[in-house]
């Protein structure tokens, strides 16, 4: 999809990478000579407000969608699968679900702040961080994606997450978070516990944006994306999620989980219509 100056014909190029091209050219046939240096200009909104898409990135049309939200108020299969690979590699470890009162109790208190799709430009974090954390935690754009002006061809999701107890719910000493995926990415199927591969901790807030919060709360913030890379089938990725509220007791590393909520994304590309370079004669002198 990138152009591929060894092949033979004319050049494709999208609408977006043909106007980059007409910029910089002009930039540096008109500005360079005189002030020496010049600037590249990206789009403030290239989805011109529709994040999700469809939307032109370097050189894609992307798309991506969230899936519904489902509470899960009983035991989540997902999570089964990443906790019993967990304890199974830790001897002494063990996890259980919470009653169904408890945890029915627990979602009361469970609020989302932010939820949604987006494609080529990654939203800044800042924005959807919940404001209740203690740390003020900054992401900021991810480097990888700011490398290039924060302009791809990449889609993800965000979701943000917040809890605050109700009256009567159990009292959680040692709050943590438990997250696992699946899905598939780039045509191969994934399934994991999404706690960094850690080989201590099982808990998503050990690695990533989550935690406690004072006075019993808690607070969780996940961004996952995916860059097209040039793979040409599709969907480039879909992760479903299960996120689970949990206790941990230390003294002997006992796990509750307090039931879950399913979520994700699906992100797709296809290539945006080539336009061809125009031939020598009609070529447009600047």
């Amino acid at each position: 999809m990138y152009p591929n100056f060894a092949q033979s014909g004319p050049i494709k190029l999208t609408q977006h990478r043909l106007s980059r091209l007409l910029i910089s050219l002009a930039c540096a046939l008109l500005l360079a000579p005189v002030t020496g240096y010049c600037i590249t200009i990206s789009p403030v909104d290239p989805c011109q407000g529709n994040p999700a898409g469809p939307c032109t990135g370097v050189d894609d049309d992307n798309t991506a969608h969230v899936f519904t939200l489902a509470k899960i108020l009983q035991q989540a299969n997902l999570i089964n699968f990443g906790m019993r690979a967990f304890v199974d590699k830790h001897p002494g470890w063990s996890y259980h679900w919470a009653s169904r009162t408890d945890i029915a109790t627990v979602w009361e208190g469970i609020s989302v702040l932010d939820y949604y799709a987006w494609v080529v430009t990654e939203p800044d974090p800042a924005t959807s961080a919940p404001p209740t954390d203690p740390d003020n935690y900054y992401l900021g754009i991810d480097p990888i994606l700011k490398n290039n002006g924060n302009f791809n061809d990449v889609g993800g999701a965000i979701l943000s997450l917040s809890y605050t107890p109700v009256a009567g719910a159990p009292v959680i000493a040692d709050l943590h978070w438990v997250q696992a995926v699946s899905g598939s990415l780039y045509g191969q199927r994934i399934k994991f516990l999404d706690n960094g591969f850690d080989p201590d901790s099982p808990f998503y807030d050990t690695n990533f944006t989550a935690g406690a919060l004072p006075n019993g709360g808690g607070w969780f913030f996940d961004r996952p994306w995916q860059l097209e890379q040039e793979y040409e089938d599709n969907p480039v990725t879909y992760q479903s999620f299960q996120v689970a509220l949990a206790s941990y007791d230390s003294n002997t590393d006992t796990v509750i989980l307090y039931g879950a909520l399913n979520w994700g994304y699906r992100y797709t590309a296809g290539e945006n219509p080539p336009i061809s370079m125009p031939e020598a004669g009609n070529t447009l002198v600047l």
